[in-house]
């Protein structure tokens, strides 16, 4: 009994040293992609408007994207209307959940702060998604 005892409070504290140094370092198991029942694209579609923005945060020195989630693609006047004369046909928008870096050397970021983002992209028919606009919605 006792060594089951132990074997479970071992277990637990390995999973917790886990689950912490995740938070800590960044998710080495990926970011996960919430497709939202989406209707408009591909699975590949979405996941290729994603890698656009997994890759802008890692140019976002310290900051570690944890989720994107679609949320519609219903935006296409607008991400027009930011990149004219843009002759985009197709549109995603996602919202995001980072941690911002745990050390801010510029003072740009609150350090250690979860972010909730938008992250909007174009493309015209088939090509390559473009970042538009991110941020605060």
């Amino acid at each position: 009994m006792k060594k089951t005892i132990i074997a479970v409070l071992v277990f637990v504290l390995c999973i917790s040293a886990v689950g912490a140094a995740n938070w800590i370092f960044g998710n080495p198991g990926g970011v996960r992609v919430d497709y939202n029942n989406c209707t408009e694209y591909s699975k590949d579609d979405i996941d290729s408007a994603a890698k656009v923005v997994m890759e802008k945060v890692e140019e976002m020195e310290g900051c570690v994207l944890f989720s994107l989630k679609f949320s519609n693609a219903d935006e296409l006047d607008y991400c027009r209307s930011l990149n004219e004369p843009a002759n985009y046909e197709e549109c995603i928008v996602f919202n995001s959940a980072f941690r911002s870096p745990l050390k801010s050397r510029f003072g740009a970021w609150n350090t250690n702060r979860l972010y909730t983002w938008d992250w909007y992209l174009a493309r015209v028919k088939d090509g390559q998604w473009e970042l538009v606009t991110w941020g605060y919605a």
